[in-house]
């Protein structure tokens, strides 16, 4: 990994890192490192398959998600670039996180899109780019008469022609013609060419990413959001801090990130090693990415804290999947002995005796 990080060759670069990471594949920084090398070539999507890599916990996590959903947001799958962002925003308020989520929102016509644009530019109003993201979504929104202050703050940070477009067609639609006439002249000696643009299809997409950041304050501010939190959280008696932690999977399953969410369990775990809820969700989500015998060890890891109906009934779903008829009927057995009155195992049973039939 070192050998990478100091080699001035990039072919070297690259096979120092990738043998670090096949040496370690649980050793996230080489995979970082490799994302930015593919980013900085504008290779996105070789970039965004490293970015994927580092862990809820790595150190690298949330600078791998943001360029994660910077790498997604070139290759416009906006909605993979949106759950990156978030991954980020949850835990750091950082302006350009904001300005990035609201340009993947806004690209799906999604909602609250404007609601970020305004809070990077509320907190950094001096930034050019900022002010003229929350007035174009203003002006998308036709909201033309708010949209022209912002739009008027932002020319005078960067004079983009197409940006004097969009602040012009805001003065002709609140009638203010004369200084609509003065910008259309300093926009046919700035850059003739857009002066003629009227076909909305040319004033799509015009929002400014960023893509520059300081990646030390980043690091320590993601540092200390961690620290406070935690120390917030250990004043709390044992059963609270756990369940904290446990709701917050919950919470990451329910919105589709499964990876953060078995981070989190794993933390329940470390506080809490006799609690059964968390062995059985992480054995869902292995069932779910197909990873059986991840399952089958969290579950048994499960029933030897305390016999429960439901590890029963996963497993008879795991066995019953994997073909082990006899297995899955002793599970379900279990199953129906703690839950007499469960419908969902007298299903699965019926189902088990029909196979045994029809193998006889």
């Amino acid at each position: 990994y070192l050998r990478g990080l100091i080699s001035k060759n990039r072919a070297e670069q690259i096979r120092y890192l990738r043998t670090a990471l096949r040496l370690d594949p649980q050793f996230a920084k080489p995979a970082f490192e490799l994302g930015m090398i593919y980013f900085h070539d504008r290779d996105y999507p070789t970039s965004a398959l490293w970015f994927s890599k580092p862990h809820r916990g790595d150190a690298d996590y949330l600078e791998a998600n943001y360029f994660l959903g910077l790498a997604y947001l070139y290759m416009e799958d906006y909605e993979r670039s949106a759950a990156a962002f978030r991954v980020v925003v949850q835990q750091l308020p950082l302006n350009e996180v904001y300005n990035n989520l609201g340009i993947a929102l806004m690209r799906q016509g999604r909602p609250g899109a404007t609601d970020y644009f305004e809070k990077a530019m509320q907190s950094n109003p001096a930034d050019s780019d900022y002010q003229f993201n929350y007035g174009y979504a203003l002006w998308k929104r036709e909201s033309y008469a708010q949209a022209i202050s912002h739009l008027r703050k932002a020319l005078r940070g960067t004079s983009r022609p197409e940006w004097r477009v969009i602040y012009i067609q805001c003065l002709e639609k609140i009638g203010q013609k004369e200084e609509a006439a003065r910008q259309e002249s300093l926009l046919q000696q700035q850059s003739p060419e857009w002066s003629k643009v009227r076909d909305p299809r040319q004033l799509q997409k015009l929002e400014r990413p960023k893509d520059n950041y300081n990646g030390a304050s980043f690091r320590q501010l993601r540092m200390l959001v961690e620290v406070r939190t935690e120390l917030r959280h250990s004043k709390l008696p044992l059963g609270e801090h756990v369940a904290l932690h446990f709701q917050h999977a919950e919470k990451l399953l329910d919105d589709g990130f499964d990876r953060e969410a078995m981070e989190e369990l794993q933390q329940v775990s470390d506080y809490d090693p006799d609690n059964v809820g968390d062995y059985l969700e992480l054995a869902r989500i292995y069932v779910k990415a197909g990873r059986f015998e991840e399952a089958l060890q969290a579950l048994n890891h499960s029933l030897r804290l305390r016999e429960t109906a439901a590890a029963h009934l996963l497993l008879a779903k795991i066995c019953l999947e994997q073909g082990k008829l006899d297995e899955a009927q002793a599970q379900l057995n279990a199953v129906l002995r703690l839950d007499p009155l469960s419908a969902e195992a007298a299903t699965l049973m019926r189902e088990v005796n029909s196979k045994n039939v029809s193998r006889q």
